[in-house]
This record gives structure tokens, C-alpha cells and sequence, in this order.
């Protein structure tokens, strides 16, 4: 090989912009969405396009939050934040409120065409899709969403709030994929979706705009003493009035009814007392939160065995003996002073997670919720899977003179269906080795890795296939933890990749997901130097080797991704098989 020939082929590509948007690449590749089923089943295995699906809505999720942060207007409604975190936590809490909106209305919807004539899309599997004309706006979907991913918590409470609809509606991911533009990550809702939002709520779907064009955003609360009805902030503009505001963790206002002094925990407090109470004087049928789903995902109406419900029944019994007559305000003014006289019963902690820093009706502090996923959003938006040249199909780097684009779809993956080869694919084949483990390896931590994550989460927005594929693949209903602590994740981690290696005879499980080596394993190629600097990688490659036309495909979608969110024209789709031609 000549001198002249190696520093040719080891000089990163530059490629042509295109003249026409129809001459550009489809990215992500349109066929991802189809070429498995996007309808959930009850088998419970998420498929490809599913996770595709997941991808877009998280980058939708990410696209809302920018909005947000470059929002200006909000400082005169949430007071001034150069980091603007202050701002998304208000819209974040105000996104809740509109979910119980659309929650309670789409349940008691579904109900009406459930009894009609009208049928629920796999009615006859019990897993119901929602409806199209019923897909809520963005900021509620996150809020559902978020939800979702805490199975637990989301099971209770459809129970408790009777949501006998909700517990089997799985997110719509054709529906949720029709609403997102792929280019700029907009969401946008159908006519008819947009029309009953408005009429049940009375608001704008566009949450920011609901925000900005209506006074500040305000939570009703009620006093425990009086119970008087007081409207405060959700936050506070002034800073020496923050603690006023709703979503400040020093929640605190005086009731103007009876002067007393109401913060979190006072709120909190109250919400366990009335549980109690109910549950006193509701009879033997009545129960608390967190005891009406078994280890087992049953729920209480249909439990696993005839012992499945025993300890779950003697919490019950603890709390009817420990308090002959329910506590009030005076007897038991804290947690703590309710919490104390009733032990150490094994689900007791369990019980008490869900008044501890939720003064919400749920059994989870939504807003919190929200938040801890935006670091998974972040990782998600960091690692832009979605956009990755491995994220299905390949090229067939054996016949690269044969390669052509095909501009009726504008497609730069060579693939035939149904092969679903490529990142996708392998995630879910991981997923299904992790979740394995957790029958084989009972009370241990089985810590995901972020590809295996995405997997499951995806499994988790279909709720009703989720508890039948925990059933069967681990023999119990496996919870999803989002606050475990950095040691206790360190310390899974390394079991879980020791149990994982063995059982599939020693696979990787801790491996580099970066493009270059996700797409050299798509095109069978050594992975390794993914993550090596930009021009030090070009000049280790030369001649012909399947290593280099790897780069050039993986450069090539860099520079895609580059200019589209520079703002600028994309690439000629042409440029990339000419690059891989290239000598």
C-alpha cells in the first residue's frame, strides 16, 4: 500500500450536505417501528419497536424540560433560578395536578365504552391499549410514565382509588410514536386527543402555556386541625417567602382558619390518620395501602394462595388492635407517633413509605418520581441510542459495491424484516438473561445495566403483562427500586455481572454500549476503540478492513446528528455508500 493510499483512507471522511430533504437519511430508520409489533402482549417481553417507541418519548421528555429552561417568562411566575431547576420542579408539580385530572377522567371514559358498545383494542387478552383520542399531553404522559415504572406503588393504587380500567391499560406506543415528531422530538396530540384534554380539565394541552397565560400556579390543601381549604403557591416568587411555596422542602404556612402551622409533615401525618380511620370503620373487607397485591403480583381479590395474604393481613390486624379507635390530631400529632406503637412488623417500613414525604392522595410522591427519572432521561439522551447507526439492521460490508440507497424510504440500513439484528435486539436478549436471575438468586440486589434499564422499563409500561411475565420468568412480582443508595448499586452490580456471566456462559454484562461498538458488533467487527479521540482512531485505520467502513458509518451519523442540531441542512444520503466505496 502506497503512502499516499493509507493517508487517504485514514483521513476522517467529509461528506456532502444534501440539496433536498428527500436526499437526507432517515434517522432513526423508520423500519425500527415496524419491524416488530408496537401492541403490547400479554407474553410480556417488550419488543424492538417497543423500545424504539420508549426512546423517542424519552427524548420528547428531555425536549419538554429544554423548553422549560429556556423559558424566560418564568421568572416573573416562579421568581429568579440560574439553574432553572427550580422552575422545572414547579412545572413538574403542576404536571401532577393535571395528571389527576386525566387519570380519574380516562378510567371512569374507559368504563362507559368497556359497558357500550365500543371495545377496548385486546380487550379479549385482558390488556387494554388506550385509545387514541385519549393519549394525554406531554407533561401528563411523564407523569404516568414515571408512575408506570414504580409497578408496586401503580398496582396499590389502581387498586385503592378503584381504577379497576387503569390497571390494565398499557401506553399506546403507536399512538405515543404518531404524536412525536422525529426530527425536532415535538410532541403533538391529534384533534380529536387535544379536544377531550379540554374538555375534561379546561386547560391548554401545552402545559407551558397553560403556565404562562394563567395566573400562578396554585395547590389547594387542607388544614388537619380545621379543615379548612387554603390555596398556596407552588412556588413562591420572592426568596424570603420561598417557604411558603409548595414544592420548597421547607414547606410551611399558617392556616388563616385556626393559626396552625402546617408543613409536610403535619400534612403527611393527617393522610395516615384518615387511612386508619378508614380502615377501622370500613369493616373487615377494608385494608391498607401497599397490603392489597402479594408477593406474587395477585391482587387480594384473586391472591396466589390461600397464605399468600397472611402477613399482609396480620399488618392489618396490627393496625385494628393497635388503634381500637382511630388517631386523631391530639393522640397522634406525628408520623413518628403513629408509627412507634405498632413495632417492627416486617412490612411495616413498607407502609410507612408511603405517608413519609407524600402528602398526596397517592402512595407515591409523584412529583419525586418524575425527578429521580430524569437522571435515566439524561443517560438516555447522553448515550442518543436512538439516533445510532447500531441501533438495528447492518450493511453488508462483504458487498459494499453493491450497496445502494433506496430513496423511497430514505433508508440507510439494509435489513430484511422480520431481522430485527442490532443494539435493540441484543438489549432485550440481555434483558431476558437479566430477569432470569432473579429466580435463581432470591433477596439478592440485581442491578441493571443502562441497556438492560431501558428494556425494563419498557416491560413496565404494560402493566398487566409485566405482573404475568414476573410471575413466570421469576415466580414472584419483582418491584422496581429507583433509591437505592450508590454503595448498594456498587455492591450489586458486581454480583449481579458474576451471576449474569455464569449463566450465559460468559458473556459480557459490563460492556461499552457507545456507538462504535454497538455498530461493530452489528457488522461482526471486533468492538474496542470506541470511545478513543476523534483523529488518534482515524490514523490507527487503513486499506479496506471492515474496521474502517465501521468509522465511516458511525462518522457519517455523527455528522447527521452534528447538523441537525446545529439547525443546518442534513447530508447527502448518497455521501455514506460512497465513503464506504471509497478506496
Amino acid at each position: 500500500m502506497s503512502l499516499l493510499h493509507f493517508r487517504k483512507s485514514t483521513i476522517p471522511p467529509v461528506f456532502a450536505p444534501a440539496a433536498t430533504k428527500k436526499d437526507t437519511p432517515a434517522i432513526p430508520d423508520p423500519q425500527v417501528f415496524t419491524v416488530t409489533t408496537l401492541q403490547p402482549a400479554v407474553s410480556g417481553l417488550p419488543t424492538v419497536s417497543q423500545c424504539a417507541v420508549h426512546l423517542e418519548l424519552l427524548e420528547a421528555l428531555t425536549w419538554l424540560r429544554n423548553r422549560v429552561y429556556k423559558e424566560e417568562g418564568f421568572s416573573e411566575i416562579f421568581g429568579e433560578d440560574p439553574e432553572k431547576n427550580l422552575w422545572w420542579r414547579a412545572v413538574v408539580e403542576v404536571a401532577v395536578g393535571r395528571f389527576g385530572i386525566w387519570w380519574k377522567a380516562v378510567n371512569e371514559e374507559l368504563m362507559i365504552r368497556e359497558e357500550g358498545e365500543a371495545e377496548m383494542p385486546n380487550k379479549d387478552s385482558g390488556v387494554k391499549v388506550l385509545p387514541r383520542d385519549l393519549l394525554p399531553p406531554l407533561d401528563v404522559l411523564m407523569v404516568w410514565h414515571s408512575y408506570m415504572l414504580n409497578p408496586r406503588r401503580y398496582n396499590e393504587d389502581c387498586i385503592w382509588f378503584e381504577m379497576r380500567e387503569m390497571i390494565n391499560v398499557a401506553l399506546p406506543y403507536e399512538h405515543v410514536h404518531e404524536a412525536i415528531d422525529d426530527d425536532k422530538w415535538d410532541y403533538k396530540l391529534s384533534g380529536h386527543a387535544t379536544r377531550y384534554w379540554e374538555r375534561i380539565s379546561s386547560q391548554a394541552p401545552d402545559i407551558l402555556e397553560e403556565i404562562l397565560w394563567k395566573s400562578p400556579p396554585k395547590k389547594p390543601i387542607k388544614c388537619p386541625a380545621c379543615a379548612k381549604e387554603i390555596d398556596v403557591f407552588i412556588c413562591e416568587v420572592e426568596p424570603e417567602n420561598r417557604k411558603r411555596g409548595w414544592i420548597s422542602e421547607e414547606f410551611a404556612v399558617g392556616c388563616e382558619g385556626c393559626g396552625m402551622g402546617i408543613t409536610m409533615e403535619s400534612l403527611c401525618a393527617e393522610k395516615f390518620r384518615k387511612d386508619i380511620k378508614s380502615l377501622i370503620e370500613g369493616g373487615e373487607d377494608s385494608r391498607m395501602r401497599i397490603t392489597s397485591l402479594d408477593l406474587q403480583g395477585a391482587t387480594y381479590l384473586h391472591p396466589s394462595s390461600s397464605t399468600s395474604f397472611d402477613v399482609l393481613n396480620s399488618l392489618n390486624t396490627l393496625i385494628r388492635t393497635t388503634f381500637p379507635e382511630p388517631p386523631t390530631l391530639q393522640s397522634h400529632p406525628t408520623l413518628a407517633s403513629i408509627i412507634t406503637p405498632l413495632g417492627t412488623h416486617p412490612v411495616l417500613p413498607l407502609l410507612q413509605s408511603c405517608y413519609a414525604e407524600t402528602p398526596t392522595p397517592y402512595s407515591l410522591n409523584l412529583s419525586l418520581a418524575v425527578l429521580r427519572q430524569g437522571s435515566f432521561v439524561d443517560k438516555m439522551h447522553h448515550e442518543l441510542w436512538i439516533r445510532s447507526p447500531a441501533l438495528m439492521g447492518r450493511l453488508p460490508l462483504d458487498s459494499i459495491p453493491l450497496v445502494r440507497a433506496r430513496p423511497e424510504t430514505r433508508s440507510v440500513v439494509l435489513i430484511n424484516p422480520p431481522d430485527t439484528s442490532g443494539f435493540l435486539q441484543r438489549a432485550v436478549s440481555r434483558y431476558e438473561s437479566y430477569f432470569s436471575l432473579f429466580k435463581p438468586h432470591p433477596g439478592k440486589i440485581l442491578v441493571p445495566t443502562i441497556d438492560v434499564d431501558l428494556v425494563w422499563h419498557t416491560a413496565m409500561l404494560t402493566p398487566l403483562a409485566y405482573r404475568e411475565y414476573c410471575k413466570n420468568v421469576a415466580g414472584r412480582f419483582i418491584d422496581h427500586n429507583d433509591k437505592l443508595s450508590e454503595d448498594t448499586l456498587d455492591d450489586g452490580i458486581e454480583y449481579t455481572s458474576a451471576a449474569f456471566e455464569e449463566a450465559t456462559d460468559g458473556e459480557e454484562y459490563r460492556k461499552c454500549l457507545c456507538w462504535h461498538c454497538e455498530t461493530a458488533l452489528n457488522e461482526g467487527v471486533k468492538p474496542g476503540g470506541g470511545k478513543e479521540e476523534r483523529w488518534k482512531v482515524w490514523k490507527k485505520v487503513s486499506g479496506d478492513g471492515k474496521d474502517r467502513l465501521v468509522r465511516v458509518r458511525v462518522e457519517y451519523y455523527r455528522e447527521v446528528e452534528k447538523r441537525r442540531r446545529n439547525g443546518m441542512g442534513g447530508l447527502e444520503r448518497e455521501g455514506l455508500f460512497a465513503a464506504m466505496k471509497r478506496k
